[in-house]
């Protein structure tokens, strides 16, 4: 350990003992941050002058030292040495809940000094390595808490969303076989219209297990550049002229021609398209359904805006939550899994942006994301 390195800040409101331990630390090799005369000044000078341990006396004006010691080791961990009178139990359980590694009794020796310092740095650094090992073990427990989310909703749609279209669409073209020589044209048309709603809510849901899924195991492609989000929501809107028209619904793409985010233009469709189809399936005949955009100098935040039936307050909480189950009926009795939103989530994060809903019950529902501004 090379003591011209080691930079050590003292805590000692007596001048006296200050003195006498700044010239045993000098007679030792070790270099001297400098004298704080109180609790509240030992913190001001831990955080401007960056010691590599700080002798610190525990009873002292405007802040004692045990205080000062645990805001200096959540602010910028470093190495203390507490200066005391009396070493009792309670105190050294204190210290230790302070982050405190080594003690020192007055009048300190010189060669107590370099033994407390020597102590105190290799203690610290054992903390810090524990500290390091907590963090990471929790980062995992959460890691795990979250595939088994995704594992527990993957089953579920497997086991419910997906079986029930199937079932459903089975049945159907059945009787449809059955009964297609005695069918009216107009039941013949509506025996075709389900089973086409039918396949068409199968397709958009297996396209969105399958890209979630890929967002798992981290095999999506991610190729961002400048998106047109205007046109985009033009195609966008074409895609939904049938479902418009079934529930006699009215869309206005409010997005300025000028609106240019740099993202990825698949994600990007993808995350405006699930929001839409969600808006459609809470909106009820005759309602309306808008896009709308706001820039600033770095993002956009763009909008999908519905006077549909709202979302409950509890809904609100889950919405975008894997490990919490939301299922709610369309207007028409469609129904859901919240993959959708999860995927939406997925999509704008790795965007580089954040999203996020407001609604009430009965009420407008507004899904905003934000993205960065093409320059």
């Amino acid at each position: 350990m090379d003591r011209n390195n080691i930079k050590v800040l003292i805590a000692e409101d007596d001048f006296l003992i200050a003195e006498e331990i700044s010239r045993a630390l000098k007679n030792s090799g070790y270099t001297l941050a400098g004298i704080a005369p109180n609790g509240k000044k030992a913190v001001e000078l831990a955080g401007s002058l960056k010691p590599d341990v700080i002798l610190m006396d525990i009873k002292m004006p405007k802040m004692d030292g045990l205080e000062a010691a645990r805001i200096i080791f959540e602010q910028c961990p470093t190495p203390v040495v507490i200066i005391t009178a009396h070493e009792s139990h309670d105190l050294v359980e204190k210290a230790s809940e302070s982050g405190i590694a080594a003690y020192l009794t007055k009048p300190p020796k010189h060669d107590e000094i370099d033994r407390a310092i020597t102590i105190a740095m290799a203690r610290h650094k054992d903390l810090l390595k524990y500290k390091k090992l907590v963090a990471e073990l929790e980062e995992n427990r959460q890691k795990l808490h979250q595939l088994n989310a995704s594992k527990d909703k993957f089953f579920s749609i497997l086991a419910h969303d997906l079986r029930s279209p199937v079932s459903s669409l089975s049945v159907f073209t059945d009787q449809l076989i059955a009964t297609m020589e005695t069918l009216e044209k107009h039941e013949l048309h509506e025996y075709l219209s389900v089973i086409g709603n039918t396949s068409k809510g199968l397709s958009d849901l297996l396209e969105n297990l399958l890209l979630w899924a890929g967002f798992q195991i981290n095999r999506i492609d991610f190729k961002p550049s400048a998106v047109d989000v205007h046109d985009l929501v033009n195609s966008i809107e074409t895609l939904f002229t049938t479902a418009f028209q079934h529930k006699n619904i009215q869309f206005r793409n409010e997005i300025p021609a000028s609106c240019s985010a740099f993202a990825d233009k698949y994600m990007v469709n993808t995350i405006i398209r699930n929001l839409v189809s969600n808006a459609v399936k809470f909106t009820s005949d005759g309602g309306k359904i808008s896009a709308i955009a706001e820039e600033d100098e770095d993002m956009i935040i763009i909008s999908v805006k519905d006077n549909g039936i709202g979302i409950s307050d509890e809904n609100l909480r889950k919405i975008f939550r894997l490990d919490q189950s939301v299922s709610s009926i369309g207007t028409k009795g469609e129904k859901g899994t919240g993959l959708g939103l999860l995927l939406c989530k997925e999509m704008v994060e790795k965007n580089n942006g954040e999203i996020w809903v407001e609604s009430m019950p009965g009420g407008e529902t507004i899904f905003s994301f934000t993205l960065p501004r093409s320059k």
